[in-house]
């Protein structure tokens, strides 16, 4: 059994004038059938590596060393014989490694843990090559900082993620040089992101992070002979992604829901309605969506739309984005849009069999972040049974306030410098 492993493999006899370390990340939340090939593709690789090399195999589930795979220099050791021999018990521990596989529903995943297990553990700021193997690169900790962080569902974090400290981001970057010299490969096994945007933005999201503390990223397949090939050649790293994509990037420590379904057409690409809605379409509106777009201001604005159902409920906005009654989205719809996209959305879409009383809904705007010496201009748009309307509003802040005085405004029904209410019953014509 432990010889199939090598029968295909062409064993390099030279040696290393700097002997190679590879990190191989494995995981048991697959199927056995998938560990199994991803063991065997890894341990084919090295077995064709120069006299000195080794692999250090890491649970990713437990952050525990599986087995170290060497290479050793002596001659003795040069022959396919002679390395199976002394390599017996590291690969017993990844055959005993492999019966314990069993895929799970919703794999707990933390690259961000295991690079930081890396640079602590395994890395003097060296070259060093660190492949996943079939890892689910959708973060998922049910116990993150207190209470549960996901990519899953359509989910991403913020770039404010990127700039938190340590202890309230697992994606904090403050130490610029924590991956210095690690060469990534990700390999994304049976990821299933929610869309292509999704993936996306979540490659991007995962560059920034490597590529801002010193590391960089050089595989980011699904194929596990491609990811393979790419160890073996030493594919360059993957070109830079953008800094900045409108309605992603923010200093907000933010969750942001993605669309899980295209759409038929994007809320600012609808015809503009002037029929006036009646007062029972008012009362019993359904299929509401409430949407903002902003110009660019002299130093990148951030505008937040808050949108309280009724009195007494919890607001909806970015730091609720998810409610029985309504989701907060980035509504670019393609990988295309968001990269290329010049200004600002954000849309609130009520669940679709949810009636809304227009006269009890209110809706604000606030300016965030960011420098408008003349204030900031933005168009807000309502759909309501079909019928999508529209008008241009003005805040007339300098600058942001970070929503401080939001709560303020919603409880007493009155507009501030930084934060707009909308008369949204004057919006539809009546």
């Amino acid at each position: 059994m432990l010889k199939r492993l090598f029968l295909s493999a062409c064993v390099a006899l030279s040696l290393n004038a700097q002997a190679d370390t590879t990190v191989f990340f494995v995981t048991q939340q697959q199927t056995a059938t998938a560990l199994k090939a991803q063991i065997e593709a890894s341990v084919r690789y090295m077995s064709a590596q120069p006299a000195g090399d080794q692999a250090i195999y890491v649970n990713m589930d437990s952050l525990s060393q599986v087995a170290t795979y060497t290479l050793p220099k002596e001659a003795y050791y040069h022959s396919l014989k002679a390395r199976i021999k002394y390599n017996l018990r590291p690969l017993a521990a990844l055959q005993r490694f492999k019966k314990a596989a069993q895929a799970v529903t919703a794999p707990i995943s933390n690259i961000p843990a295991a690079l930081r297990y890396v640079a602590q553990n395994l890395s003097n700021g060296e070259p060093l090559t660190v492949v996943f193997l079939g890892a689910n690169v959708l973060f998922n900790d049910p116990k993150a900082h207190g209470h549960a962080l996901t990519m899953r569902d359509a989910q991403l974090f913020s770039d404010g993620y990127l700039n938190a400290p340590r202890h309230l981001s697992p994606f904090s970057t403050t130490n610029s040089q924590a991956f210095k010299g690690m060469r990534v490969y990700l390999g994304l096994g049976s990821t299933a992101f929610a869309s292509d945007r999704h993936a996306y933005l979540v490659q991007r999201f995962y560059q920034l992070y490597i590529e801002q503390q010193g590391g960089s990223l050089h595989s980011w397949v699904r194929d596990l002979t491609t990811l393979m090939d790419n160890v073996a050649n030493k594919a360059p790293a993957l070109p830079a992604p953008p800094e900045r994509i409108d309605g992603v990037d923010s200093e907000k420590l933010q969750i942001l829901q993605l669309r899980t379904k295209a759409q038929t057409q994007a809320l600012f690409d609808r015809p503009v309605s002037t029929a006036p809605l009646t007062a029972q379409a008012i009362k019993q509106a359904e299929n509401v969506e409430i949407g903002i777009r902003w110009t660019p201001c002299l130093q990148p604005c951030d505008l937040d739309l808050w949108v309280q159902p009724f009195p007494q409920a919890k607001p909806i906005y970015f730091g609720n984005p998810k409610t029985p009654l309504a989701t907060l989205y980035k509504d670019h719809t393609s990988a295309s849009s968001a990269k290329n996209s010049p200004n600002g959305y954000e849309t609130i879409a009520f669940n679709p069999a949810q009636r809304v009383d227009l006269n009890a809904l209110t809706v604000a705007v606030n300016l965030y972040r960011g420098a408008a010496p003349e204030g900031v201009s933005f168009d807000l748009r309502l759909a309501v049974n079909g019928k999508t309307y529209s008008s241009r509003y003005r805040i007339p802040a300098k600058r942001g306030n970070k929503g401080k005085d939001v709560g303020a405004v919603l409880a007493s029904g009155a507009s501030s410098a930084h934060t707009l209410l909308i008369d949204v019953v004057k919006l539809v014509g009546r």
